[in-house]
């Protein structure tokens, strides 16, 4: 349950996850009044054209997972850094 003014900076999905995908959950998300203005980005191990494209035709910044910890770490800090613009 989502209260006013207790929005998050960001939202961060994985296109593989149960019930809704992270296709279904951000065209859900986009409909919500409320959370239509919150950031998404995609963070998944999906490196398919066709995810890419539908979440470039959204304009939603789209992350592979990194293999190593360095690599996930950068990421990380990326993700971070694009709340904080938020602010």
């Amino acid at each position: 349950m989502k209260s006013e003014g207790m929005l998050p900076c960001l939202i961060v999905l994985d296109i593989n996850m149960p019930k809704m995908d992270g296709k279904q959950t951000l065209l859900a998300l986009k409909s919500d009044q409320s959370l239509s203005k919150v950031p998404v980005i995609i963070f998944s191990t999906s490196s398919s054209q066709l995810d890419c494209s539908f979440f470039e035709m959204h304009k939603i910044a789209y992350f592979i997972k990194p293999l190593n910890f360095a690599e996930f770490t950068e990421t990380t800090k990326t993700m971070i850094n694009m709340c904080s613009k938020q602010k």
